[in-house]
């Protein structure tokens, strides 16, 4: 039954063509281009012109090559962009999702060496299991869908390697779930449990959390360039900010280190909750400190706050957090590693699963979501995204609730596809968060969607912002 098969590889999972491309929104304009189902580069041209003419230069009658057309859009949609941003903010927040980790070439091709999205890890492990014989390591073929939800354990049977239209989505989430809840009931029942025993159950356990753990630890080369564009976006971000003693969010559900290792080479102060020094013990009160110096005057003594400086909240662990003497401490991603090969309790970071949400109300995660939230109702507060899906619900019902009840926040959601919100597609993978964020923006809430990610290799979100 189990064959190997390079999931990746197929483009259809990952890429689909709409006759309707939206690149921007907001409760003033919606910016456009209607092409085929499945356009070419010249087809594009016809679009792009037909926009220019439309939208930018009415006056030019003039052939412009794909370059000149495709360059004036960005240009516009840059100045939507800036006319929504066009303040001096007392609070700017950046929250980051796994798309923000996504490093794309010159084509648009993903680099598989960098950041993965959730949908990328699951069909990687499902892979991993059940398109090769690895499965049957942890569990007997017979027993195979048995973490599976029943509604998706029909599915399973008519899988076919060969046949992508069988393919489904592996559902990571409750498949972890279920194993957690069979090894709980088995410790605490006491009984010898088979099919899979215990100690099956848990090696399948430490088998996908490394698996995890392995699709955001990066090698970063010393010699190459940075694949990460999170300071560019960070550095725009900043010269937002009015005030010099508030410091930039940047709250982010990933594990992985893009957003610490961009921000190195530029010097960057970050305060993630972590005491400085030898003692890297998390303590949420290292977030109220800021970095000044005092600069004599002839007649007064002036303070001067250092500008690169931001708080890091990773409201979900990192892959170098772990619990040592019941406190949370930073360590190596290698004896994170090694951790969960040993007993993964100790492990702090929150996995997909069904009690994820009731983790978040834990030690550290408690206090960075207070924080997130928090500061999501400061008066005069900008929030941008990128590369979050809204899957997360907790989370997302922060934000909505937050545009709602400040009416002083603005909201800049960028991701790789903003035709996700638009309910006239009628796509199937449109959540009833994206639903409520547009029907806000419809309502007059101040919210933009721009199409751009964090790491593409041309325009990129650095570009638009500043």
């Amino acid at each position: 039954m189990f064959k190997e098969i390079n999931l990746r590889n197929h483009s259809s999972l990952h890429k689909l063509f709409y006759s309707l491309m939206q690149l921007y929104r907001d409760k003033e304009i919606d910016i456009e281009l209607s092409l085929p189902d499945k356009y070419n580069k010249q087809d594009k041209k016809k679009a792009l012109s037909k926009f220019y003419r439309d939208k930018i230069n009415p006056d030019d009658d003039n052939d412009h090559d794909f370059v000149f057309l495709e360059k004036q859009l960005h240009k516009f949609l840059k100045r939507a962009v800036l006319r929504f941003i066009s303040k001096d903010y007392s609070n700017v927040v950046l929250l980051v999702g796994a798309g923000a980790s996504v490093v794309t070439n010159e084509n648009g091709n993903i680099n598989s060496n960098y950041g993965k999205t959730m949908q990328d890890i699951s069909w990687n492990i499902f892979n991993q299991l059940y398109g090769t014989n690895n499965l049957e390591e942890y569990l007997d073929e017979k027993d195979a869908k048995i973490f599976l939800p029943k509604d998706q354990q029909e599915k399973f049977e008519k899988v076919n390697f060969d046949d992508e239209s069988t393919w489904f989505s592996f559902p990571l989430e409750e498949y972890i779930s279920n194993l957690n809840l069979y090894i709980q009931d088995a410790e605490m029942s006491g009984k010898k449990v088979r099919n899979p025993s215990l100690s099956q159950a848990k090696k399948l356990k430490r088998f996908i959390l490394l698996s995890i753990l392995d699709s955001v630890d990066y090698n970063f080369d010393s010699t190459s360039k940075m694949p990460f564009k999170h300071d560019k976006v960070i550095l725009k971000l900043l010269n937002l900010i009015h005030s010099d003693s508030s410091k930039l969010m940047v709250a982010t559900t990933n594990y992985d280190l893009a957003i610490e290792k961009s921000l190195e080479k530029d010097n960057f102060t970050i305060f993630d909750g972590f005491e400085f020094g030898n003692n890297k013990e998390f303590n949420d009160d290292m977030y109220e400190w800021v970095l000044s110096k005092e600069v004599n005057n002839i007649n007064t003594k002036q303070v001067i706050y250092k500008k690169h400086v931001i708080d890091l909240l990773k409201i979900h662990g990192s892959i170098n957090w772990i619990e040592k003497e019941n406190k949370v401490t930073k360590s190596t991603v290698e004896e994170v590693k090694s951790t969960i090969r040993d007993n993964s309790n100790h492990v702090k970071m929150i996995f997909p699963s069904s009690n994820k949400y009731a983790q978040s109300y834990e030690e550290p995660y408690f206090d960075l979501m207070s924080r997130f939230q928090n500061k999501l109702h400061q008066p005069n507060t900008l929030l941008v995204t990128s590369g979050f899906s809204f899957g997360d619900n907790h989370i997302s019902r922060m934000i909505i609730n937050a545009i709602k009840h400040n009416s002083s926040l603005d909201c800049l959601i960028t991701d790789y596809n903003i035709h996700n919100f638009d309910k006239k597609t009628e796509q199937e993978d449109v959540n009833d968060n994206w639903s409520d964020l547009d029907d806000l923006r419809d309502r007059g809430y101040n919210i933009a969607f721009l199409k751009a990610t964090m790491c593409s290799y041309n325009y990129d979100l650095s570009y638009y912002v500043g």
